[in-house]
């Protein structure tokens, strides 16, 4: 479990649409499947990266919506 005080956010596709279009910092998005991904830093059209929970990994990124259809 990554750091509680951050952000967090169930990541399905109505809140992927709506992270989008925001820049995001030190935020924790939650997997459908449990697993949590702590958003270091994400900028819309630059994409973004974060680190995966299990196994853990750095990932890269380029749009929220991604996030769902990969892991």
């Amino acid at each position: 479990m990554f750091n509680p005080l951050y952000t967090r956010t169930y990541l399905n596709k109505k809140t992927a649409g709506r992270l989008e279009g925001r820049i995001i910092y030190n935020h924790v998005l939650i997997l459908p499947d449990g697993r949590e991904i702590l958003i270091d830093s994400y900028h819309p059209g630059e994409g973004g990266w974060g680190l995966l929970q299990y196994p853990f990994q750095k990932i890269d990124f380029k749009s929220i919506s991604e996030l769902l259809k990969k892991y």
